[in-house]
């Protein structure tokens, strides 16, 4: 665990030292560096896609499906057992985001109308901040009461309590409380532990209690320090070239490649009636939990709400 950690923070100091700020960005840097060189040099058109956060998926293969843990499942999870008191962020920072089928669709779509090879790759952003931006004061918000209504259950089947998290406007600040005020009382308990004989089994078991939650504490303060530069800094990434092409396309393949959009999305019901749902079924593989169909939900139908009830 400790290599893996140094070997975590050796990649992002690489990643800062070359004037990015981690190395996921880094690695897309040099992949669209790698692929223009190539494309230059065999004649051969680029295309490049850049999403934003990607999400749960929208429809297909079905509402809600995600498989993998990215930027918003740690601390969604965390908001809901209750571990997370306080993150980094502001309240009217928006967090871009776009589901995973809506990227797919354009990358589909994106591929059909390749650029001449001599004038450069043809860029695509998919986004959703320029035109249905989500605050990260509302999220918080809106997963706290998700999990008050649909709580984590422990293993003998009680309700975990979540806990909203307090949005601590810069990372420095952030870090210093952490230290005091869950750093530092674990540090002072495990010495005292330290001292107590291990033959005891109730020692040992604190002492693996206190490991654990020294554990969520160093974890914390590692998710904190990548993310902040997502949750306190404010990006705009601009759609209107994505939203351009798949609106250009004929009307057989709107229907299938741009039948809803981020437009559409509703996002407390999208989280609430899929995203969560779908992340504690596929990922976190609980057992009795369904993200809700479309029909049943509101998670694409903001548009369809008249303006002045919005």
């Amino acid at each position: 665990r400790r290599a893996r950690a140094q070997l975590s923070q050796h990649g992002i100091q690489v990643a800062r030292s070359h004037g990015w700020w981690d190395p996921y960005t880094l690695s897309k840097g040099m992949a669209e560096i790698c692929l223009e060189a190539e494309s230059k040099a065999r004649g051969v058109p680029l295309v490049v896609v850049r999403p934003s956060g990607i999400i749960s998926c929208a429809q297909e293969p079905s509402p809600g499906w995600i498989d993998c843990y990215l930027l918003n499942e740690p601390i969604i999870e965390a908001t809901g057992r209750g571990q997370l008191t306080a993150f980094p962020g502001r309240e009217d920072s928006v967090l871009d985001m776009v589901p995973a089928d809506f990227v797919v669709n354009l990358i589909i779509a994106a591929a059909t109308r390749p650029p001449e090879p001599a004038a450069g790759p043809a860029v695509y952003q998919a986004a959703s901040g320029d035109v249905n931006p989500v605050h990260q004061g509302d999220l918080a918000a809106w997963w706290f009461e998700y999990f008050r209504e649909c709580p984590f259950r422990t293993k003998d089947g009680q309700p975990v309590a979540p806990v909203r998290p307090k949005l601590i406007g810069d990372l420095d600040s952030f870090l210093t409380r952490m230290r005091w005020r869950a750093g530092a009382p674990v540090a002072v308990a495990s010495a005292v532990v330290g001292r107590l004989p291990g033959s005891s089994r109730w020692v040992r078991q604190l002492r693996e209690r206190l490991g654990k939650m020294q554990g969520a504490v160093d974890n914390a303060m590692r998710l904190a320090s990548l993310y902040s530069a997502y949750t306190i800094e404010r990006f705009e990434f601009k759609s209107d070239k994505a939203r351009k092409l798949l609106e250009g396309l004929a009307a057989e393949d709107q229907r299938r490649f741009n039948q809803a959009s981020c437009e559409d999305i509703d996002w407390k019901a999208y989280f609430r009636d899929l995203h969560i749902p779908g992340m504690r079924k596929h990922v976190l593989k609980e057992v009795g939990l369904e993200p809700m169909a479309l029909d049943q939900t509101r998670a694409l139908a903001r548009r369809q709400v008249p303006a002045s009830r919005l």
